[in-house]
């Protein structure tokens, strides 16, 4: 069973957001760089958020889905590196 935790959704819809009114403002809204900036959003947004759970261990922190966002069995700041990589690799279609 996959999962999606409250703050791995919130997290996403907000990179998706913030990916998409920076591309139209700076990029010409083209797809690539529009899940490239979300991408970086996402990994920005739960990298500061599991930075500032100091009560769990390391592990737990960075991996675990208490610590802060998750999709699909990864935690969100991996889905934002590898979302990164596939928009500048040229496997965006968004």
């Amino acid at each position: 069973m996959s999962t999606l935790n409250i703050r791995g959704l919130i997290f996403l819809i907000v990179a998706a957001a913030l990916g998409h009114l920076i591309s139209f403002l700076f990029f010409n809204y083209e797809p690539d760089n529009t899940l490239a900036s979300a991408g970086v959003f996402m990994t920005v947004i739960d990298g500061v958020y599991r930075i500032r759970q100091g009560h769990l261990g390391k592990f737990p922190r960075w991996i675990g889905s208490r610590g802060g966002g998750s999709a699909v069995f990864l935690p969100m700041w991996l889905f934002g590196i590898v979302t990164v990589i596939c928009a500048l690799a040229g496997y965006a279609d968004v």
